[in-house]
């Protein structure tokens, strides 16, 4: 079945979710493949580790609780890989999940470390992941205010338009 699941996501562009609804259908069927698709990450096929962060994020999104048992694989297998596609989406899966106090002070370490992404869609994505994070821990409100407040003065277009959003909200 890994083989399997590694074909479907080498289908299409590296910039597009080529088939990875219908991977994120059959993981979510069949949980015990997670394992599989985690490991697809680090696949060193670009295409095929984009489109397994997308699959990713889409049962995260529908099924947080899959992922969580993995949440400590997940975050030593991505910490260090710079392939904008893993990050944005790991940006978008981390929030979703339940940490410890430690494991939470290090995904704040890596979604700060991804405020100075060479990708904005990275950068914005990470503003949105400390916001999400900040509804749950209001000791990085003052963090955020200053961080919202430095893209709207600087930065891309969308990183001006998301920090302006989230302030609305605060």
């Amino acid at each position: 079945m890994a083989q399997q699941l590694r074909e479907l996501l080498a289908v299409g562009d590296r910039k597009a979710i080529g088939r990875a609804s219908e991977v994120a259908f059959l993981v979510r069927a069949e949980p015990e493949l997670l394992s599989e698709l985690l490991g697809c990450l680090k696949a060193g096929d670009t295409t095929v580790c984009s489109h397994a962060a997308h699959a990713l994020m889409q049962i995260a999104l529908e099924q947080p609780d899959l992922i969580q048992p993995y949440r400590k694989r997940l975050l030593a297998e991505t910490c260090l890989v710079d392939q904008w596609e893993i990050q944005e989406q790991l940006m978008k899966i981390l929030p979703l999940l339940h940490w410890t106090k430690g494991e939470q002070e290090a995904v704040l370490n890596l979604v700060r470390g991804n405020l100075g992404h060479k990708s904005a869609i990275v950068r914005t994505c990470a503003l949105q992941a400390l916001y999400d994070f900040s509804r749950l821990d209001r000791t990085l409100l003052a963090e955020l205010k200053k961080l919202l407040q430095q893209m709207m003065d600087s930065g891309a277009k969308s990183s001006q338009a998301r920090a302006r959003k989230l302030l609305k909200k605060l």
